[in-house]
């Protein structure tokens, strides 16, 4: 078994990220913190102040997200829909399927992460501003509407990304939510919430994040 990471080594756009993953699954805003978060044990406190923890059992948020996006991809998908089921046979893409399955669940969801494609098109619109600003050529920013078509082609891991995915994926992100509809909320329940919204959004196993872990590295 990994040790505990000491410190999760954030810079300022890891930080950003991450605290808004947090404030998004649990509704938290800034003045909610009342203290700096300097380990993710100040934030779990931060948490249970705002969100008591329950003490019996409740729904599983997995599973009250699948059942809802089952029901919003049963007309779109042959077949009997399983965690196993990739998104893809819905027949659209990611940019259309994912504001489509957001206003039939209620959920915040993340159809499809970034590819190359998005990675150029990004590259294209940095490099049209910069190249037209430092060589004073205008022409460049013709780069800007060239840009569109990588951005609206990507689709990233869409072809691998299943209904199971996106489930545990929406339980993470969606937490408070499905909290208020009877998601089970008890104390390690909060906890492994809290630990998966951050490692998935930096990359880490949620196993390797324990409350002293700190955010930054030690001064």
């Amino acid at each position: 078994m990994q040790s505990l990471l000491d410190s999760l080594d954030l810079d300022h756009h890891d930080d950003v990220a991450v605290f808004e993953a947090v404030e998004a699954a649990f509704d938290l805003s800034p003045a909610d913190k009342g203290v700096e978060w300097l380990t993710v044990g100040h934030v779990h406190r931060a948490i249970l102040a705002r969100m008591p923890p329950g003490d019996t059992p409740g729904k599983c948020a997995t599973s009250m997200s699948f059942y809802r996006l089952r029901r919003a991809l049963a007309p779109r998908v042959r077949g009997p829909i399983t965690p196993a089921t990739r998104l893809n046979e819905a027949g659209l893409t990611p940019k259309d399927l994912g504001p489509l399955l957001e206003a039939e669940t209620g959920l915040q969801l993340q159809v499809g992460a970034a590819g190359w494609p998005m990675m150029l098109g990004l590259l294209m619109i940095l490099a049209g501003l910069l190249l037209s600003v430092v060589l004073r050529d205008w022409r460049y920013l013709l780069l800007l509407p060239a840009s569109y078509l990588p951005l609206r082609l990507d689709t990233g891991d869409f072809g691998r990304q299943t209904v199971g995915d996106l489930a545990r994926q929406a339980a993470v992100a969606n937490f408070a939510a499905l909290v208020r509809d009877g998601a089970d909320h008890r104390p390690d329940r909060i906890w492994l919430t809290l630990r998966c919204a951050i490692a998935e959004t930096i990359g880490v196993k949620p196993d390797r994040i324990g409350p002293d872990t700190r955010f930054y590295p030690a001064r």
